[in-house]
């Protein structure tokens, strides 16, 4: 039998370290003399962020039911509305952190949809013109 010397524990564990290629237990500095480096880094630079987002439908959705809800997000408006194929403006209702307009009584054909916002200081924000598909 082979008596080892020391720590056996701590002498196996950096025997194995060293097979491995790594440094000795020993060899590490304590946690307390750890010291952290830090390169400030600086942001890219980023679009502006958009006002007003028609969420659905999506560009060139496909729609197969008799009815519909139109999502949209708007930071801080005073009202959100919807407008199909150029008509009258039609309010949309807040609910859960987005605005929506339930949509139904309409026919197979394509439509296009515009939103807009009127923000609290009274200022009007649009979105482009997107088309989708209805198909019942």
């Amino acid at each position: 039998m082979v008596k080892k010397r020391g720590n056996s524990d701590a002498n196996d564990a950096n025997f194995d370290d060293k097979r491995r290629g790594r440094p000795p237990k020993a060899a590490l500095a304590p946690a307390s003399f750890a010291t952290a480096t830090a390169t400030a880094v600086k942001p890219e630079p980023t679009a502006e962020k958009a006002t007003l987002v028609l969420d659905y439908p999506l560009e060139g959705e496909i729609l197969t039911s008799h009815s519909y809800c139109i999502r949209l997000t708007a930071l801080q408006p005073r009202s959100v509305e919807i407008c199909l194929d150029g008509k009258r403006w039609l309010s949309c209702r807040e609910s859960v952190g987005h605005w929506w307009y339930d949509w139904s009584g309409f026919r197979s054909g394509g439509y296009t949809i515009t939103a807009r916002m009127t923000d609290k200081n009274g200022k009007v924000s649009k979105t482009k013109d997107r088309q989708f598909t209805v198909l019942i």
